[in-house]
């Protein structure tokens, strides 16, 4: 009965240390010095849509998608895909100039199909002049309105 008892105390133990290693074995820093550990306000995040929400949104054939960020970056590091792939401008709206600010308007040349579904892709390695990352990839599901005739 004390070689039971033991048994089960060294279980225990042994699952507690397991549990710790694993808990701890992700949350570990990196051995890189990479920019993620930044604090919140000091990392590149989109801080806001238009339309807002964007994702899952409704939009006019004719209408414009605008993406905020909290610090300004190059139009030529806003890194970014449609799906499926639409002839497109992006432009700085109210930037320092044509080529830097901090919202990023995204121009169709041509009116979208009714009723279509495209998906707006956000590279994480779209970056500030100081090379602060995204971070990670950001995707928008996003349609058009539906054409229900007369």
């Amino acid at each position: 009965m004390k070689n039971f008892k033991w048994g089960i105390l060294i279980l225990i133990v042994g699952l507690l240390i397991f549990n710790y290693w694993q808990t701890n074995k992700f949350t570990a820093s990196p051995l890189n010095n990479q920019k993620t550990d930044l604090p919140p306000e000091e990392q590149l995040k989109i801080i806001s849509t238009n339309p807002n929400p964007l994702d899952e949104a409704t939009i006019l054939p004719t209408q414009n998608i605008e993406i905020t960020f909290n610090k300004p970056i190059y139009r030529s590091q806003f890194k970014h895909k449609l799906d499926p792939d639409i002839e497109h401008e992006v432009e700085v709206v109210n930037g320092v100039d044509k080529e830097f600010g901090s919202t990023m308007k995204i121009v169709f040349k041509n009116p979208l199909p009714l009723g279509s579904g495209y998906s707006l892709f956000i590279y994480g390695n779209t970056t500030t002049e100081d090379n602060l990352p995204l971070g990670s990839d950001i995707v928008y599901h996003f349609k058009t309105i539906k054409f229900r005739g007369i």
